[in-house]
């Protein structure tokens, strides 16, 4: 089975030690959805990424092949099903028309925040290990990082 990971857990170091055995697959897009920072964690010390409906925008972000043991981590370090929803969705390949159905993570929206320093930093580095495109990381997470840094 997929993953499609777009915050965090394209991070390859944090993904891989909370899924051992997982394996990266490719650059993945979500249609339909735009990234979205909400809410406030703890843990991260920050609002976390979100994705909201969005008609004309796109997601990217890394396509992981689990088992159910991994799909069982996913759900318990995501808060499913209290703090969050997952959904079976359309990913396509990054450069190709194949799509796969992979496992997508998402909470009801809150109140827009701004992640940590530290959450943004994880987040650019998992979307250079998924080999995502630099326009795409300057234009929809390399802001936040921007603004986190005057804010810390």
């Amino acid at each position: 089975m997929y993953y499609f990971a777009y915050g965090v857990h394209m991070n390859h170091r944090q993904l891989f030690a909370l899924c051992p055995g997982a394996r990266f697959v490719s650059e993945g897009e979500l249609s339909g959805y735009m990234l979205i920072f909400d809410g406030y964690c703890p843990d991260t010390r920050g609002a976390i990424v979100n994705l909201e409906r969005s008609f004309d925008d796109a997601i990217c972000g890394g396509l992981f092949e689990i088992d159910d043991k991994n799909l069982k981590s996913l759900d318990e370090n995501m808060g499913y099903p209290r703090y969050s929803e997952r959904s079976l969705m359309q990913v396509r390949k990054l450069g190709k028309s194949e799509t796969v159905q992979a496992w997508v993570y998402f909470h009801e929206p809150l109140v827009d925040g701004m992640p940590s320093h530290e959450y943004i930093n994880a987040m650019v580095q998992g979307a250079r290990d998924c080999r995502l495109p630099e326009g795409y990381i300057f234009s929809s997470i390399e802001p936040y990082r921007r603004v986190s840094d005057k804010n810390k």
